[in-house]
């Protein structure tokens, strides 16, 4: 995936708190599906990337660049997290 590079500085570093909340609840009910077998981590990181993908394409405002690039750094690491517990062995 492809996180566009922006020059604006963040008014607000902490971001959405609100969204990023949303992002580990989301996260940790991914890994739980991982490690139960619900999904294979194949799988997880699909749906991840296919979410990150559908959220660059959607139709943003200059003013909400930076919050976009954030939320796509985000989904990256969950990614990372991901690959990270498929190597294991017995999961993904």
């Amino acid at each position: 995936m492809i996180i566009p590079t922006l020059p604006v500085p963040n008014p607000n570093p902490l971001g959405d708190p609100h969204g990023r909340a949303a992002l580990v609840l989301m996260e940790s009910l991914i890994h739980a599906l991982v490690e139960d077998g619900t999904l294979t981590g194949e799988q997880a990181i699909d749906i991840v990337q296919d979410a990150a993908t559908v959220h660059a394409e959607s139709d943003y405002s200059e003013r909400d660049a930076e919050r976009l690039h954030d939320s796509l750094v985000m989904l990256d690491r969950i990614v990372a997290s991901l690959q990270t517990v498929s190597i294991k062995p017995g999961l993904g």
